[in-house]
């Protein structure tokens, strides 16, 4: 697909109407070192984790231009550019389209198994297969079958020597003998085939893009996944940089990891963390040996994609599993002094320091004790039904009763004043609520059946969300507009139904005859935005 360069008035103007939308649907964003963004020359910003599918490109892209006045590139699936809705709003904005061979992953006819798994790994037999079809090829890549919700094992194909032989590049991972892969791959196992992309022509476009100075966005897992973890890094951010130092090696370019942190993305006021770390500087002996090409090549690109893992890691809170992530919230929670509120840049830095402390002396038995310990204390304030924040609360012997009667009084009071505040945009905006989170569902049901990554499709919830709010709410709003607009131009005409409907339903009544209607149109819709925009903040 061509790309479509990057229209400035309607990427400020993106910008601007993505911005109420983020303020409304995010509770708090903070951004963190964006200090360290360069305001000129050539920069690749490498972000990870993709948690939130489009969201994160989105937020990133109202950093970039508010703190450094940097309108950046970011690279998009091909796959999503043909979306009618999301492929010309990412065109108008200047994306870079990538075909990814996981869009293009088939299932492949017969079986494969390993003649020799123990002497011989790399080399593969098929039963019922055709290697020489086209949709097997050199650089091609074989996938076998998932495993309950661990990532795929997968590996690219070296050599095709027949139709039922062929060589990998690398051999499968070792597999335990209780793994159903083990005696699999002995036996014959199903499996998917994806293609080998030529993507010489994205890398033209990418390096011509940071050769003039531009800024580019990269994911560089690849996609969007809801894994509480880094998926390992795709080789193209190594290359791309490599490959523009190779052309110009005065450009100065910079490399800036930026880590994505969320809490809960994919639900309403959640909030978020985006953290810039330090720049990633590029070897000019890496850029030499990139330049040889073969193993020297393969080296380089290997080294700085080590060196960038290892930039995200220091911005990003990474846990091995949910269920690790989840103890180590608790603990800091317990750990933080009562009564006092942390800013969010430290509550992800204490996350981040906990669970590197926790990986390092996980074994440990006092570690292994105080594990038990807080998995059994959020057992039982979830078999309470309460926040641990609340426990202080219980303590009756330090608490009077009467003091517990007025903050309840004083919360209900709270709770039908904010009601009145919140309800009126509800009553408006509940078909918006309804429709999103029917779509985002659907999205997130089929984006799970499509990936082998993803754990429940989560990261593709918030983006829908944020994206039929931005389709509909308009659409619904001009609907109330021209409903009421046509009723007060039947009551100016004297309806027999406004003559014997109440008077507070009578439009008359608030609006004087002398206000034209395109005029009550036009301000009657700014009330519509006003008034939701108002109470989904205040909610």
């Amino acid at each position: 697909m061509a790309r479509r360069y990057m229209i400035p008035w309607l990427y400020d103007l993106g910008i601007w109407i993505f911005t109420l939308c983020l303020d409304i649907f995010f509770r708090e964003v903070y951004s963190r070192g964006a200090w360290r963004i360069p305001r000129r020359g050539p920069v690749i910003i490498v972000a990870a984790p993709h948690a939130n599918q489009f969201v994160d490109s989105i937020l990133l892209m109202r950093i970039l231009k508010h703190a450094a006045n940097r309108r950046s590139s970011f690279l998009i699936a091909e796959k999503s550019m043909r979306e009618p809705y999301i492929g010309t709003m990412a065109g108008c904005m200047g994306a870079l389209p990538v075909v990814r061979a996981q869009d293009n992953v088939k299932p492949a006819e017969g079986k494969i198994y390993l003649p020799d798994p123990d002497n011989d790994p790399t080399l593969v037999r098929g039963k019922g297969t055709d290697f020489t079809n086209k949709l097997f090829m050199e650089g091609g890549t074989i996938i076998l079958p998932r495993v309950g919700k661990t990532s795929p094992e997968q590996q690219a194909i070296a050599q095709i020597i027949g139709p039922e032989e062929l060589r990998l590049r690398k051999p499968f991972k070792q597999f335990d003998q209780d793994h159903p892969l083990y005696d699999a791959l002995r036996t014959g196992t199903t499996f998917k085939v994806a293609p080998h992309i030529d993507q010489r022509q994205m890398f033209d476009a990418v390096y011509s893009e940071l050769i003039a100075g531009g800024c580019i966005g990269i994911f560089p897992e690849g996609g969007s996944h809801d894994r509480p973890s880094l998926l390992p890094l795709k080789a193209g951010v190594a290359i791309i940089a490599l490959g523009a130092l190779a052309q110009d090696p005065n450009c100065g370019l910079s490399i800036i990891p930026c880590g994505m942190n969320y809490f809960h993305p994919n639900k309403f006021r959640s909030r978020a963390v985006v953290e810039f770390g330090n720049p990633v500087h590029v070897h000019p002996d890496q850029v030499e040996a990139f330049k040889a090409g073969g193993t020297s090549k393969r080296n380089a690109v290997g080294s700085l994609l080590e060196t960038i893992n290892e930039a995200l890691t220091a911005v990003t809170q990474q846990a091995p599993d949910h269920e690790t992530l989840m103890l180590v919230q608790a603990t800091r929670r317990l750990y933080r002094p009562l009564r006092m509120k942390l800013p969010l840049p430290i509550v992800i830095e204490v996350n981040r320091r906990l669970l590197k402390g926790y990986t390092q002396f996980k074994d440990d038995p006092k570690v292994i004790q105080l594990k038990k310990a807080i998995s059994d204390y959020n057992r039982r304030l979830r078999a309470l039904g309460i926040r641990d924040h609340q426990v202080e609360w219980g303590d009756v012997k330090h608490r009077p009763w009467w003091i517990v009667f007025c903050t309840l009084l004083y919360r209900v009071g709270e709770l039908l004043t904010l009601a009145v505040g919140t309800l009126p945009s509800v009553a408006l905006f509940w078909p918006v609520f309804v429709t999103a989170k029917v779509i985002s569902v659907k999205k997130q049901r089929a984006a799970l059946a499509g990936s082998v990554v993803k754990l429940e499709g989560r990261d593709v919830v918030g983006t829908w969300k944020i994206l039929v709010a931005m389709g509909l709410a308009p659409a619904l709003y001009t609907w109330y507009t021209v409903v009421v607009t046509t009723w007060l131009h039947y009551c100016r005409n004297d309806g027999h139904y406004c003559a014997v409907s109440p008077w507070w339903t009578n439009p008359r009544t608030y609006v004087p005859d002398s206000i034209p209607l395109w005029l009550f149109s036009v301000f009657f819709f700014g009330l519509m935005i006003s008034v939701s925009f108002a109470g989904l903040r205040i909610g």
